[in-house]
Order: C-alpha cells, then structure tokens, then sequence
C-alpha cells in the first residue's frame, strides 16, 4: 500500500515547524509521498521544515483567501495525483502532525485497516468529541447528525465529517478533483455526499488521536471563547455553509 498525504497548510507564524519536526519520522514511515498546497503567507520556516524533514515533497501555493478552503483542499489533492500513489489521505497539516506526534500507532493502524473502501471518513471517537469546546459539539454536531442521515446511518451513532481527515483510493480522490466543486470548507461533506452519491464504498474510522487543539497562535493557553458569542455565531455561520452543500444532495435522493 503506498499513500500520499495531502495537506493545507496556513501558517503564518511558523508554529507548524515544530510539529513538522516531532512527527517527521512516523510522516516519513508511513506515507510514500507528500504534497503540500500551501498559503503564500505561510511562513518560511515551515516550508523548510517540511522540505528538510520529508524530503521530495510536492509544494503548491496561493494566496491567502484568494480562493476557498473546499478549492485549496481539492488542489492538494490534485498536486497528490501527480504522484504515483495508489492512496490519498487528506488532512488539514496541524491535525495530522498531531496525529502522527502523539498517537503514532494509531494512525499506522487506521492506515492499515482502511484502505478496503473506496473513501473512509477517519474522525474524532464518541469519547474525544464530547471533550470538545461546547460551540463545536453543538454546531457540529448537527452538521455531524444531518450527514450522518444523508448517508442511511439511521439508529447509530453518527460520524464525525468536520475534522476534515479522508482516506481514499486513487481513483476516488480523481472523482472528487473532476466532478466537486464545493469551495467552501462544506467540503466536509460534499466530498463523503458525493463518492456515496457516485455509488463508491465508504467506512468509518473514529480514532483518540484527532481531538481538538487550541492554536497556540491565537494568544491563550486554553480554550475560553465559549464565552464569545461571536465565536457561537462564526460556527453557526460554518454549519449553515455544511447544511447548504447537503441540500442538493437530499433534493437528488428525493426527486
């Protein structure tokens, strides 16, 4: 099995470039290839991170809020099509150095176990979300439940899409870079509503290693913008986008 991370990467600061560094040996294991779309503002000292520790990296750019997150997220995939992987794991980059950092085993046996499917939706386990900020379980978790039943899930407990992590087959991840065109970060489930929609087999993988980090970059040692309402509104504003690129999906299945 030989798989290509492809990852998004905003990083001004630079605070990335430690991840790199803790998470290089278990990136270099497991994955043949990388590549890379990442903001022009990111920070050199990340770019060379990652240039030093994964040596034959594909990079690509563009400029900060040129285009959307659901575009960024599909360039990367089509930088990883340029590789001759046969897998694709999608991630944001702060949330597979953690991964790979902190639950390495983990994340080799999620990669080992998930690659039957044509498309795994790999998110947070029942435990971890409920450790979340409570904006994110509330919001979320809706998004989570909705899509969840989009899919046929009735009477389980839901997965987890807004995490943002896939694993695909080659030819899934050229379906999605062909045929959405999701700009948004409602990639979260246009991506899962599309593969099932194209009749493509999908699983589930809930793991410990992909629970939610408070940026160090954002000024505080610890969550506190429950507090916020703004905070409460910018989510709500992130699940509407979720629940709009659902939609045409439901209407397809209803017509």
């Amino acid at each position: 099995m030989n798989i290509c991370l492809a990852v998004t990467c905003h990083d001004p600061s630079g605070g990335f470039a430690t991840g790199v560094a803790a998470a290089a040996e278990q990136l270099r294991s497991e994955f043949g290839a990388i590549a890379v779309n990442a903001t022009e503002e990111t920070s050199q000292r990340t770019i060379d991170a990652l240039k030093s520790e994964t040596p034959g990296a594909r990079f690509a750019s563009h400029q900060a809020g040129s285009i959307g997150i659901g575009t960024a997220r599909r360039d990367a995939l089509a930088l990883a099509l340029e590789t001759d992987c046969d897998h694709i794991l999608y991630s944001d980059l702060d949330h597979v150095l953690r991964w790979a950092a902190i639950h390495s085993e983990e994340l080799r046996e999620t990669l080992a176990r998930a690659c039957d499917a044509d498309f795994t939706v790999i998110g947070r386990s029942p435990e971890t979300f409920e450790r979340e900020p409570a904006r994110l379980r509330a919001t979320e978790g809706a998004v989570n439940r909705a899509a969840s039943l989009a899919l046929g899930h009735t009477g389980q407990e839901p997965w987890d899409f807004m995490i943002a992590t896939r694993l695909m087959s080659r030819g899934t991840a050229q379906i999605l870079v062909d045929e959405v065109g999701e700009t948004s970060i409602a990639s979260d489930v246009a991506w899962p509503l599309h593969a099932h929609g194209r009749g493509l087999s999908l699983s589930y993988r809930p793991v410990q290693g992909l629970a939610y980090r408070f940026r160090e970059d954002f000024g505080a040692e610890r969550d506190e913008r429950d507090q916020d309402p703004l905070e409460w509104v910018r989510r709500l504003e992130i699940a509407a986008l979720h629940a709009s690129a659902m939609r045409p999906y439901l209407e397809a299945v209803s017509c």
